[in-house]
């Protein structure tokens, strides 16, 4: 990561100013499985135009809500890695092997009147090592 050339938020705050001179906050918590996330100063909150939380794990949502963020980035589910059409428990059953992807396994979702979800099912696999009906993603946000 360090070669990667980018910022790891490990419960920290990143205020980004646009050209139009707006600012968006990123808040980037710790892993809820392997580390301790824990919720940095939200000072930087009163200056910002909009409000981006980064939580590796979607189903720790429920801790993250009406917090003042608008939008909320997660993984970890990989969308299952398997999604066979007319069979939803087969999905179900893989999502079932990793904690804390039960709820969210991909895609937006809408959490209350201003603020949303958006889980990326990512490019790998994990405790399967097999992707069916899952394609691999790599999102591209504009702000």
């Amino acid at each position: 990561m360090a070669e990667s050339d980018f910022s790891l938020l490990r419960n920290e705050n990143q205020v980004f100013t646009l050209d139009n001179g707006k600012k968006i906050l990123f808040t980037g918590l710790d892993d809820a499985l392997l580390g301790n996330p824990q919720f940095p100063s939200p000072n930087q909150m009163a200056e910002t135009s909009y409000d981006i939380l980064l939580t590796h794990e979607p189903d720790e949502v429920s801790q993250y809500q009406n917090k003042g963020y608008e939008l909320i980035l997660s993984g970890h589910s990989h969308g299952g890695q398997i999604n066979i059409p007319l069979i939803p428990q087969i999905q179900k059953k893989a999502t079932a092997l990793m904690s804390h992807a039960n709820n969210y396994t991909g895609g937006l979702y809408q959490l209350g009147a201003n603020e949303k979800l958006y889980v990326n099912t990512g490019i790998g696999t994990t405790h399967l090592s097999a992707r069916f009906g899952v394609a691999p993603e790599i999102a591209v946000l504009t702000f």
